[in-house]
This record gives C-alpha cells, sequence and structure tokens, in this order.
C-alpha cells in the first residue's frame, strides 16, 4: 500500500502540472468515452463558477439526447431550447434560463422534431458567439465521443476540459478527443480525472494519475474522488453545494478556481 509520503509527493508533481492561468471565455467540456460524468462536472462546475462570483451560462449542447436539464432540477421549467431561437419561435431571451442558481443561467441546446440538426449546430455556434461578451464563461457540455457536433463547437471555444475516469478504456479515449481538440487549435486543453478511488490506484488495480497524464498527454486541472452522493443526489436534480458532507464539494469549488486563474491545492486524497 502506498504511504502518505507517496501521496504527499505525487501532490507536488501535479501541482506542476497546474498553471495559475484563466481558460477563457468559452469553455467545452468533452470525453472521449461515455459514462464518466461529463454532465455532472459540467452542472455542478457551472454551479461553483457562479458561486465564487462569476457571471455563467451553461450550455447543453447534447443537440439529440439532451439530459443536463435534469441534472440540475429544472426539466419542467425549460420552455424553449437554442433550436426555437434559430428557427424563429422566440428570442435569446426567453430561450435562456435566467438565475437557475445565483449569476447561472442556462440554455437548451436540444433540437426540436423536424428541425435540421445541421443548422441548429451552426445556429447554436453563432448564437454562443453573439452573447459570450454578456457572461464571464460559457461552460459547454457537449455530447460523449467525437463528433461533428464536438469539432464545431470546439472551433469557437477558448478552451477545451476533457473528463475521464481512471479506467484503461476511458483513458485511452480521453486522449483521442484531446488530440481532436488540438488538430481544431482550440487555444488551451487540460484534464479532470473524475471518481478516483484511492484504495484501488494504491494497489495497483487502477492506473495512478502520473499514468494517467502521460498516456493522455493533457495538462491536469483537477481530481473529484468517487462520490456516491453525487450518484443519488444527481436523480433528484440536486447539485454538490446543497448535498452536505459531499466528498467531491471541495473538488469542484477548487476547479473552479482554477479555471478563473486562482491557484489552489488539489483534492486531497491521503
Amino acid at each position: 500500500m502506498f504511504s502518505v509520503r507517496y501521496w504527499k509527493m505525487t501532490a507536488l508533481k501535479m501541482k506542476k502540472a497546474l498553471e495559475a492561468k484563466s481558460l477563457g471565455r468559452i469553455i467545452t467540456v468533452i470525453s472521449g468515452k461515455g459514462g464518466v460524468g461529463k454532465s455532472t462536472f459540467s452542472a455542478n462546475t457551472a454551479t461553483y463558477l457562479a458561486k465564487i462570483g462569476k457571471r455563467v451560462l451553461l450550455v447543453d449542447a447534447d443537440i439529440n439526447l439532451s439530459n443536463l436539464d435534469m441534472i440540475m432540477g429544472i426539466q419542467d421549467q425549460v420552455l424553449f431550447n437554442a433550436s426555437d431561437v434559430i428557427n424563429g419561435r422566440c428570442d435569446s431571451k426567453k430561450a435562456i434560463m435566467k438565475n437557475v442558481f445565483d449569476g447561472l443561467d442556462f440554455l437548451s441546446g436540444a433540437i426540436t422534431v423536424g428541425d435540421d440538426p445541421t443548422i441548429a449546430l451552426n445556429g447554436i455556434c453563432e448564437l454562443l458567439k453573439k452573447i459570450k461578451n454578456d457572461y464571464d464563461i460559457i461552460l459547454i457540455d457537449c455530447p460523449s465521443g467525437i463528433d461533428s457536433t464536438v469539432k464545431a463547437l470546439a472551433k469557437i471555444s477558448n478552451a477545451s476540459v476533457v473528463i475521464t475516469t481512471p479506467d484503461i478504456t476511458a483513458i485511452r479515449d480521453a486522449g483521442k478527443a484531446a488530440a481532436l481538440i488540438y488538430g481544431e487549435k482550440t487555444n488551451d486543453v487540460r484534464l479532470v480525472v473524475n471518481r478516483i478511488k484511492p484504495k484501488l490506484i494504491e494497489k495497483g488495480l487502477a492506473p495512478d494519475i502520473d499514468e494517467i497524464i502521460d498516456n493522455t498527454e493533457v495538462r491536469l486541472l483537477g481530481l473529484i474522488p468517487e462520490d456516491v452522493k453525487i450518484q443519488v443526489y444527481s436523480n433528484r436534480g440536486v447539485l454538490t453545494p446543497d448535498i452536505k458532507k459531499s466528498r467531491s464539494a471541495k473538488a469542484f469549488e477548487n476547479i473552479a478556481e482554477r479555471i478563473t486563474g486562482n491557484e489552489v491545492p488539489l483534492y486531497k486524497f491521503w
């Protein structure tokens, strides 16, 4: 079993991988593999960005299978989406839900049945470019994989955050997704490792953080521990700030701080 000294040394290595630099106004959240917690990350990180004083727009850009509104607990309140704006059924003021959390707005990118997905995607990109100066940060939750939607959104972004878990398939796919984003000339790409179980790493039953960074070739932004409470409360539309004694709350808060360029420590696993 790895010692406390091992984890402290690992923390020092991780600190070198972090940079105190704001990631930019438009940030895409991507993952090569589905099921790694990308949408949960987007919802909670956006909430903490708002909590530390940023004006944030959270965008569900999965135009075919959107479900971020359910994670946010606002599915019964979403009346319009980006597709409605693009097709002239409403203006952006009606489509954007204001203050779903203090300082946090929400836009659903879901398309209405019969709408052309290509036209919808192009329209979303143009809409986000038009309103980007209304916010400190626009956080875009992309669909899983590396399809045309992700490519198009990467082109209008200043940075991307790649989400993975400590699983070999997720790590490989995260590396491929990052390579795609680098190919689209996004200015900055960062890595978040989600659902970490330290005991598995200590026993050699899961890749350690150094291995994950080496295999994805992406700079580290943050680490999030496995947190059963998130899985339970996400089904109820409850976010981390409202979950008592959540193990991952501090991890999300630290990541939000680093996104804005502040130097804060990694979540402590030791």
